[in-house]
């Protein structure tokens, strides 16, 4: 899967669980081998329009940690506009997108290419 989708879900997830607080969150200089995907847009207005949003409503659990916006060629579609937050690896992002399901924000954990 590449971590778009076109319907409303991409995956069934029947629990997920964050252990921990926002100190385990790795510094940003450390986040390169994974990120969540928390929204996916047609325009880079819509997009930031999303992360000023979703930083609204999770302010204490990003830390000051700003979430970023990276455009994807979405081949026919053309270039969409993903808002994401970069973290250290795949098991930090899976934890990081239980916190954001518990606030109802969808999130895609997926791994960086290396």
């Amino acid at each position: 899967m590449s971590g778009h989708h076109h319907t409303r879900v991409l995956l069934s997830v029947s629990s997920l669980r964050f252990e921990g607080s926002t100190a385990d969150l790795p510094s940003p200089e450390a986040a390169a081998g994974a990120y969540v995907v928390l929204a996916s847009k047609q325009t880079e207005q819509a997009a930031k329009s999303s992360r000023n949003i979703i930083e609204g409503q999770m302010t204490a659990y990003l830390a000051g940690r700003p979430l970023q916006i990276r455009d994807f060629d979405n081949g026919t579609l053309g270039t969409w506009y993903r808002v994401v937050l970069p973290l250290e690896n795949l098991q930090e992002a899976t934890k990081a997108c239980s916190a954001f399901v518990a606030h109802g924000i969808d999130c895609i954990p997926v791994a960086s290419a290396r």
